[in-house]
C-alpha cells in the first residue's frame, strides 16, 4: 500500500453559541486520520477523552487496562478515559486508521450502560458506512462556519449509535462477563468457570458461545492469548518464559508450541521478524 500525503488531524475549537443549544450528550474535540508504519509505537496517558479509532486498512495491536488486542481492518476499538494506552504497528507491518475523540459529561455512562466492551475490538455492522461518516467529519475542516463543529458532533454520535447497535447484534449481554474473564491474564479459566459466568451449563455454554462467536470458549481464549503474547514479544524484551507464564501457560514448551500453530513462527523467530 502506498503511503498517502495528508495532514495527520484537525482540531475544531467548540462555540459558545452552538454548545447552548446542542441537545447532543457528546462533542468533537479533535479528528483526522494516521498512516502508521512498521515499528511505529505510540503511548496515550490517562487522557480525559474518548477515542473512536477505526481500521481502514492493516492492523493495530493496543494494550488498554492491561489487556492487549489485535484490531483489524473493519474494527473499530475505543479509546477510554483515564488509563494508559500502549499501541503500535500489528503483524501486518502497517495501519491506516481514521479516527474522532470526543468528550462529553454523559459519555462514559453512555458507554458503560449499552455493553459496549471496555477493551475488545469491535466487529462492525457495516464497516463501509462508518467509514463514510469518517469522512464527512474529515469534509468539515474546509467549512469555516460555527454550526459545522456541531454537524461534527451529530455524525460522531452516529458512529457511537452504531458502535452500540453492532455491538449488540453480535453479544449477547450474558456472554459479556465471559468475554471479560477469558480477556484477563493469569491463569487459564476452565470451561466450567466460564460456564458458572454465563448462567448456562456446561453444555448449554459450549453451544451458545460458539453459536455467537463462531469458535469454541477455549478457542477464542486461546486467540486471546496469543495476540498478548505478540504484543509483548514485539513491544518489549520480556524473556519468553515471563511472557508465557504472565499469560498462563504452564510450561514454556506448550506455549510455543501453541504460538507457532497460530502464527507460524516460534516466538523467537516472531520477536526478531518485528524487530
Amino acid at each position: 500500500m502506498q503511503k498517502k500525503s495528508y495532514p495527520n488531524s484537525h482540531w475544531r475549537p467548540a462555540y459558545a453559541e452552538e454548545s447552548e443549544s446542542s441537545s447532543l450528550p457528546i462533542k468533537v474535540e479533535l479528528y483526522g486520520h494516521e498512516y502508521w508504519e512498521k515499528g511505529r509505537r505510540f503511548q496515550r496517558r490517562s487522557s480525559e477523552l474518548v477515542s473512536l479509532e477505526m481500521i481502514c486498512e492493516g492492523d493495530t495491536q493496543y494494550l488498554q487496562n492491561k489487556v492487549v488486542s489485535l484490531a483489524q481492518k473493519g474494527q473499530l476499538y475505543i479509546l477510554r478515559p483515564g488509563v494508559l494506552h500502549d499501541y503500535s504497528t500489528g503483524p501486518s507491518g502497517f495501519c491506516l486508521k481514521r479516527f474522532v475523540v470526543i468528550s462529553g459529561p454523559l459519555l462514559v455512562q453512555l458507554l458503560q450502560s449499552t455493553g459496549v466492551p471496555p477493551d475488545e475490538p469491535i466487529d462492525l455492522l457495516s464497516s463501509s458506512r462508518v467509514i463514510s461518516i469518517f469522512r464527512k467529519i474529515w469534509k468539515l475542516r474546509l467549512d469555516p462556519e460555527p454550526w459545522a463543529s456541531m454537524q461534527a458532533s451529530a455524525y460522531a454520535y452516529q458512529i457511537l449509535l452504531h458502535t452500540i447497535e453492532s455491538q449488540r447484534a453480535v453479544v449477547p449481554s450474558y456472554l459479556r462477563p465471559v468475554i471479560k474473564r477469558v480477556s484477563t491474564e493469569g491463569p487459564w479459566p476452565t470451561l466450567g468457570d466460564l460456564a458458572k459466568l454465563a448462567g448456562l451449563s456446561v453444555s448449554q455454554f459450549g453451544r451458545s458461545f460458539k453459536a455467537s462467536m463462531s469458535k469454541s470458549p477455549m478457542d477464542f481464549a486461546g486467540e486471546i492469548r496469543l495476540k498478548k503474547a505478540a504484543f509483548y514479544l514485539s513491544t518489549t524484551d520480556w524473556p519468553v518464559g515471563v511472557i508465557a507464564n504472565r499469560l498462563g501457560y504452564e510450561t514454556l514448551y506448550y506455549f510455543s508450541n501453541h504460538f507457532k500453530q497460530y502464527y507460524n513462527l516460534s516466538p523467537k523467530a516472531y520477536r526478531l521478524k518485528k524487530s
